[in-house]
């Protein structure tokens, strides 16, 4: 028989997802008594799991870049920077290549 919690948790996959792998007497100490706090909750989870989804990409492309991690960083910005990087090395590329006489 489920309880009242595994029974409200039904409606939102995010908090069970969470919560796998916990204790289910551990859940009341936890997990909010309201279902509009429960609601809250869910929202937060969601909202946090986008934020890392983009905190993930700003610092794979950080990675590859070459550039200084920061990982708060926004991704506009991000894109800025390493399309700037990106300019500034073809242009040392090419004024070695010239400087050098030809394809080295």
């Amino acid at each position: 028989m489920k309880s009242e919690y595994e029974k409200a948790l039904e409606s939102y996959p995010n908090i069970k997802n969470m919560l796998e792998g916990i204790n289910r007497q551990l859940w009341y100490i936890f997990l909010p008594a309201s279902i509009e706090e429960l609601t809250q909750l869910e929202l937060a989870i969601v909202d946090f799991q986008k934020r890392e989804a983009v905190r993930n990409q700003v610092m794979s492309m950080q990675n590859l870049s070459g550039l200084r991690l920061r990982p708060n960083e926004e991704l506009a910005e991000t894109r800025a920077r390493a399309a700037l990087k990106g300019k500034m090395k073809d242009k040392l590329r090419k004024r070695y290549k010239k400087d050098n006489g030809g394809n080295k």
